[in-house]
């Protein structure tokens, strides 16, 4: 219940930005853009469900399956907190450059 409506909040303000977002460029419609866009969702979802109830999912289920597993073990937000702190450390000191 929760995913359905998440999936519905985030399609919504997805499908507004991109409306917004086309307003001022008259290249392509709002109206086909965000047809476009449900088209797209609907075939992610489409192929999502198909690999997961005739194949037994695919490679992207296993890890999402494995990052799962990892996120559940105690301590990993502090350590990907830890390796951020790291990474902003370095780029404030001129190590990193994006």
């Amino acid at each position: 219940m929760l995913s359905t409506a998440l999936f519905i909040i985030w399609f919504s303000a997805l499908a507004f930005l991109i409306t917004r977002l086309l307003k001022k460029q008259a290249a392509l419609s709002p109206a086909i853009a965000v047809c476009a866009f449900a088209f797209k969702v609907l075939a992610g979802c489409l192929y999502g469900y198909v690999h997961l109830r005739y194949y037994q999912g695919d490679d992207t289920w296993a890890y999402n399956a494995e990052s799962m597993e990892e996120y559940a073990k105690p301590g990993c937000i502090r350590f990907i907190n830890w390796r951020l702190r790291k990474f902003r450390q370095r780029q404030r000191r001129g190590h990193v450059r994006l």
